[in-house]
């Protein structure tokens, strides 16, 4: 503005055109234990972001930088007596606001989670602290964009431990949600196969080989090429039923003999996928985007199997029949809902 140069050179200030900032590693500091509210408090940065966001705003003559990843290359413009371009100011000013709305958000979520008091009303702002994890090679449809993001400190679900290492895909996310949501309801063994991010067949039984032979002969059809999933480890004898029977793309449990990866290692256009345990770390809210906004509600939690059930037909259900119903709806009711089948 006029007269701002003037009164610099009056208080022998030299202008700032370059503003480096990495903020105090709350985010981090959420993530260790034994941290209590009063350390937490001292993790969160003031002055650091006050300073990025005077930068950012000022982008049309300062450059501001909350990157490291942009170090190098912004090092190298400048020895070289480069300066940054409009546009070069205006990409880091956009990516220091989305990180200083990033760190507030992590703080509210923080200080006043909504989950924590059943009663507790919704926010009239609601913002999620996610960050990018990978960028995906396309969505649901080749001609769409995605990328997956997670919560802070949110754990991946899956680890590869056979297979080729191909990044998987939206659609493989969708049908590996799918499938180790609905499995591990069951506290017997339980097989589920999954095409489309819908279940086919879901079965549970003595063992996960009677397991899988239900769960395929519910659909064989749509059982091909689908993805596995179990709640139990699998050893040679259940992976050798399923690779004799049909072609998977992904095979999923919560462990393998070592037997079964040797002989999973000569398929190796089958992943398998080691399910890993649920942390405290995980979503807890579901949304939903529509034409009308987004739809944000809690995640289902576990359910009492028999509570609420109450008989309304002259005959009550035979303890065999309110089990089948019990497996029907699952251990969590919702489980299905958001599911397609796939069968005619």
């Amino acid at each position: 503005r006029p007269g701002d140069l003037e009164d610099l050179n009056a208080l022998g200030i030299s202008p700032i055109d370059l503003v480096v900032v990495n903020l105090y590693p709350f985010p981090d500091a959420l993530l260790k234990d034994g941290q209590t509210h009063a350390s937490l408090i001292e993790q969160i940065d003031i002055g650091g972001v006050a300073l990025i966001r005077a930068a950012a705003k000022n982008h049309e003559r300062v450059t501001v930088v909350v990157d490291p990843g942009d170090y190098p290359w912004i090092a190298t413009r400048l020895q070289a007596g480069l300066n940054l371009t409009d546009g070069d100011r205006l990409k880091l000013a956009a990516k220091a606001f989305r990180l200083t709305a990033h760190y507030d958000a992590l703080i509210a979520e923080w200080m006043d989670p909504i989950l924590s008091q059943p009663e507790a009303s919704w926010p009239e702002k609601f913002s999620l602290a996610l960050v990018r994890d990978q960028i995906l090679r396309y969505g649901e449809n080749p001609h769409q964009r995605a990328a997956l993001y997670r919560l802070n400190g949110q754990a991946h679900r899956t680890t590869l431990v056979s297979g080729h290492a191909k990044p998987l895909s939206y659609n493989n996310f969708l049908d590996i949600d799918s499938a180790t949501s609905c499995v591990s309801a069951f506290e017997r063994p339980a097989c589920v196969i999954v095409k489309h991010a819908g279940p086919s067949g879901v079965a549970m039984a003595d063992n996960v080989v009677l397991a899988y032979e239900k769960s395929y002969a519910a659909d064989s059809v749509s059982a091909f090429g689908g993805v596995i999933a179990f709640n139990r480890p699998l050893d040679t004898e259940a992976v050798e039923t399923i690779l004799n029977r049909q072609f998977i793309e992904l095979l999923l449990a919560p462990d393998f003999t070592q037997e079964a990866v040797s002989r999973l290692q000569k398929w190796p256009r089958v992943r398998a996928l080691q399910i890993n345990p649920l942390t405290s770390v995980y979503p807890p809210w579901q949304v939903r985007a529509l034409f009308e906004g987004y739809l944000i509600q809690e995640c289902d939690r576990p359910q009492n199997e028999a509570a609420g059930f109450r008989s309304v037909a002259k005959r009550p259900p035979t303890p065999q029949e309110q089990a089948d119903l019990l497996f029907a709806v699952g251990r969590r009711p919702a489980l299905f809902h958001p599911m397609r089948s796939c069968s005619p």
